[in-house]
């Protein structure tokens, strides 16, 4: 989970380094992304850690990512 703070770029996650931010709302941010091993760009939305214990928000990113 992320802290209070915005990850900038060059910032890690997971396995993960951040490119850039994409956007950002009441749900959490997206952000560019790239696996430095394998060289892919994803898109990451993080939610806010308030959001993530809640079981509906959990339900909801997930079938997003789906």
């Amino acid at each position: 989970m992320i802290n209070a703070r915005a990850l900038e770029a060059g910032d890690r996650f997971a396995d993960y380094v951040i490119v850039r931010l994409i956007g950002a709302g009441g749900f959490g941010a997206v952000y560019e992304a790239e696996h430095p091993i394998l060289g892919r760009r994803v898109a990451l939305k993080i939610t806010h850690p308030d959001l993530a214990e809640d079981p509906d928000c959990r339900a909801r990113a997930l079938q997003e990512a789906r």
